[in-house]
């Protein structure tokens, strides 16, 4: 089961954002040095996934992250495009995080799904930002054929209501083998 199970983290760096450096463990850092602690952390832990590394006005962070020398974990932007197709940049990340609530529309999400597709990038969709019981969200996941889904642990109502959807959806739908998914 363990090869099943992959680990990530969410850095949400727009909120460690202490005016033009980052607040870390008491300490300031700039982009540069976040980065150099990040792929330490990628380095020393099973890292497969990193999002939201730098805050989304730091393009220059991002692109260095992913070349100097490139990180090993995938790099996923959440605030970086706002599921906003006119933002996506691959260049900037390998993948992208959708939120319908983010965006606003349905519509709006497919339109980020397609242009980052089309961009090679990888598809992670996120309920966050408004959770209910509402199960869509796994069928979007599914539709559009995404690498992720972001629901959290299944410690409550909604996020198991999700969780059970999921399971209802493998039986149904087939699922590509982690070869064909994977960036």
């Amino acid at each position: 089961m363990a090869e099943n199970v992959e680990i990530g983290v969410d850095v949400a760096a727009e909120h460690l954002r202490d005016g033009e450096r980052y607040r870390l463990d008491g300490r300031l850092l700039d982009a540069a040095e976040l980065a150099d602690t990040l792929r330490a952390q990628v380095d020393r832990f099973p890292l497969v996934y990193l999002e939201d590394p730098f805050d989304s006005d730091e393009e220059g962070a991002w692109r260095a992250l992913r070349v100097d020398p490139p990180v090993s974990a995938q790099v996923i932007g959440d605030d970086l495009f706002a599921s906003d197709a006119a933002r996506i940049d691959p260049a900037l990340a390998d993948g992208v995080l959708l939120k319908p609530s983010q965006i606003g529309t349905i519509s709006g999400v497919l339109d980020a799904a397609i242009g980052a597709r089309k961009a090679g990038m990888a598809l992670v969709v996120s309920h966050r930002s408004g959770e209910t019981d509402d199960t869509v969200i796994c069928d979007l996941t599914c539709a559009i054929g995404a690498d992720l889904i972001k629901v959290g642990g299944p410690r409550r109502g909604d996020r198991l209501a999700k969780y059970n959807q999921l399971l209802r959806l493998t039986e149904e739908v087939p699922t590509p083998s982690k070869t064909e998914t994977r960036k």
